[in-house]
């Protein structure tokens, strides 16, 4: 009994599977030129053709490029001949998914957090100076301007500026925080956690550049000279370089403490 020939399969030029998989020919001639998609044959006018075991392959490539690996990883992995080892590759980069999803989860929260504290205290702006009570609040100390800009919390969470007139009262002195609002992380890149006394506060908002906060505190400390408030002044960028240009826009929420 004479058995059915197997059809012949087709060749698809790099236009016709740069289509297949939405990607383009240039993508294409790279993964040759890397080595990771070799043509199964050529024609004589040097125009490359590829079989079906080259479109398996470049499944494989494109799941593995989707899921973020190298290509110089995807190499490695496309020339090892051993199902287990490639297996354990596949989970060790699964694991590393895994960490990489929790830090993005992370950054998703704290830029939620920063941007629902942006709506609510710019919100605020514009307000008259008032007397508050404000609960505990805590903040990471960053040192001094050019030693929390070097810090990735900086970025991450508003900037705390404490202005302290010195012993001699001749010089201020400024120093900077990272400033986490009431809650307290469980953690917080190993870094120590300062608390702001809950409390009164005479609190006020004010609009424009940095160099003219310390001059608006001295100044509310004359107008409300009637209350008895302590020398520092914790000051809180609401809206500053990140999210605006112009320094004479940025917002500072002004809060100064009663002695106690």
């Amino acid at each position: 009994m004479e058995l059915p020939q197997q059809e012949k399969m087709p060749l698809f030029t790099v236009a016709q599977i740069s289509e297949i998989f939405r990607i383009s020919p240039q993508a294409v001639r790279f993964y040759h030129k890397k080595g990771l998609l070799i043509p199964q044959q050529r024609q004589e006018n040097g125009y490359r053709q590829y079989g079906y075991n080259q479109i398996y392959t470049l499944a494989a490539i494109c799941y593995l490029r989707r899921m973020g690996v190298s290509v110089d990883e995807i190499h490695r992995h496309l020339r090892i001949n051993d199902a287990a080892q490639n297996l354990d590759s596949l989970r060790a980069y699964s694991h590393q998914l895994r960490r990489e999803r929790e830090r993005l989860l992370d950054i998703i929260e704290t830029l939620d957090q920063r941007v629902a504290f942006i709506q609510r205290e710019w919100g605020r702006a514009g307000s008259e100076p008032e007397v508050r009570t404000l609960p505990d609040r805590y903040y990471v100390p960053l040192g001094s301007e050019l030693t929390a800009a070097d810090n990735e919390l900086f970025f991450r969470y508003p900037t705390l500026v404490t202005y302290q007139p010195a012993a001699n009262g001749t010089r201020l002195r400024q120093s900077f925080g990272a400033y986490l609002e009431t809650e307290r992380p469980a953690e917080t890149v190993n870094m120590p956690v300062r608390k702001i006394r809950g409390g009164q506060y005479l609190t006020a908002y004010h609009q424009g550049a940095y160099s003219t906060v310390w001059p608006r505190v001295c100044r509310l400390r004359q107008e409300y000279s009637q209350y008895a408030l302590q020398e520092t002044a914790y000051c809180i960028n609401v809206i500053d370089q990140f999210v605006e240009s112009n320094a004479d826009n940025y917002v500072v929420c002004l809060q100064i403490p009663f002695a106690e």
